[in-house]
């Protein structure tokens, strides 16, 4: 019991940033990914760890669970090379707790995003793209949440449109 006008500590405690779970999903939401990079200077490598996502579209509508989802991460803007999560079973709300690592020469750390694409492996075993999140690794290394867990909402994956000028 704390006295009127008092103090209770309790009301004080910081909360770490990865107990913090946001889970008000907007309508038409793709999905969350949490993950934590850190750069280790001695080694030049990028240390990539995707923790888990959440509220991912299950492949068949109403019914619960039916999505097999894994993770690529690809250091833009070579999208021919990726690292890739172990698939999960029958989960819309996946615990991948995978490290990855890329070599990365720190003078090319400004130039390269990270992207991570989240897949859902369907029966035909079809890679289909639930969504992506773009990192850009400048703002990574300009902000002061270098090992942090983060999480970003998934995009819907864009599609490329090339329009032909015709001129006479």
């Amino acid at each position: 019991p704390t006295l009127l006008g008092g103090l209770n500590p309790d009301l004080y405690k910081a909360v770490p940033e990865e107990e913090v779970e946001e889970d008000n999903f907007p309508e038409g939401h793709r999905g969350r990914l949490w993950f934590a990079l850190e750069y280790d200077v001695a080694t030049e490598r990028l240390i990539v760890r995707v923790m888990k996502a959440k509220n991912l579209p299950s492949r068949v509508y109403g019914a619960a669970n039916c999505c097999d989802p894994f993770v690529r991460i690809y250091l833009m803007p070579d999208e021919r090379r990726y690292l890739q999560s172990r698939p999960k079973k029958k989960t819309c709300n996946p615990k991948f707790d995978e490290t990855f690592l890329f070599q990365l020469p720190s003078r090319s750390t400004a130039e390269r995003t990270l992207k991570f694409t989240v897949f859902d492996n369907d029966r035909g075993k079809h890679h289909n793209p639930i969504g992506h999140v773009l990192v850009p690794l400048k703002e990574f290394f300009e902000s002061e949440q270098h090992a942090d867990v983060q999480w970003r909402d998934l995009e819907k994956k864009e599609v490329q449109v090339q329009y032909l000028s015709l001129s006479s």
